[in-house]
């Protein structure tokens, strides 16, 4: 990319997010072995998601988010990531939480 980041981890991601974000969950439930075995344990796949997540959650809001609008983002995502993974609509509201520096949801 001549940017810094690395091209094999940016497709890999890319194509994830992309099969996610059109709702193929049969395709991101087979996607997840190759996300498991191709991307590096190093943080940099995770630094590239955080940096995704954020930009992706102020360009839907057209501002930064309150507690609250990640609150509602969390709960109205829930259903399609549900269905991939286990937890419920307070893991995708501490994953937004942490992208924009708040404190995970208390019990």
């Amino acid at each position: 990319m001549g940017d810094g980041l690395d091209d094999n981890i940016w497709d890999v991601l890319s194509g994830f997010i992309a099969i996610v974000g059109d709702g193929d969950l049969a395709g991101a439930r087979r996607v997840i072995p190759q996300l498991e075995r191709d991307l590096p344990d190093d943080g940099q796949a995770a630094t590239y998601i955080w940096y995704l997540l954020r930009y992706r959650v102020i360009e839907t809001l057209g501002r930064r988010p309150t507690l609250a609008d990640l609150h509602e983002l969390a709960i109205g995502t829930w259903p399609r990531f549900g269905e991939i993974i286990q937890g419920d609509e307070r893991l995708v509201e501490d994953v937004l939480r942490s992208v924009f520096k708040h404190a995970p949801v208390q019990d």
